[in-house]
């Protein structure tokens, strides 16, 4: 008999986090999905957790960093703009993540 190792499941965020997330970065909910190439009403499903944030989007986000202006960095955190400077948007992400986590 062979046994077959489960998928494991994609990193998940929760609804909490990814409204700490938007605010951080100062976004309105449309702006946001903008911004991650999403549809507004898929903001709206992941902050009310009636949806699950995956893998995906939180790599929208690393990509959407990446195009953010220098001010717009700043004003995120010095941190952050010395990641993204650096090309690290994983780890400006993560930055982003953890500071919203913690909330204000």
């Amino acid at each position: 008999m062979t046994i077959t190792p489960k998928k494991p499941k994609a990193p998940r965020i929760s609804g909490k986090l990814v409204v700490a997330v938007r605010l951080k970065m100062g976004l309105t909910i449309e702006d946001f999905a903008d911004t991650l190439g999403v549809h507004p009403s898929t903001v709206y499903r992941w902050e009310a957790a009636t949806r699950s944030t995956t893998k995906a989007a939180i790599v929208r986000l690393i990509s959407a960093l990446g195009q953010c202006s220098d001010d717009y960095l700043a004003a995120l955190g010095g941190d952050i703009q010395a990641a993204c400077h650096a090309g690290n948007k994983l780890k400006a992400a993560r930055l982003l993540l953890d500071g919203a986590s913690k909330g204000p």
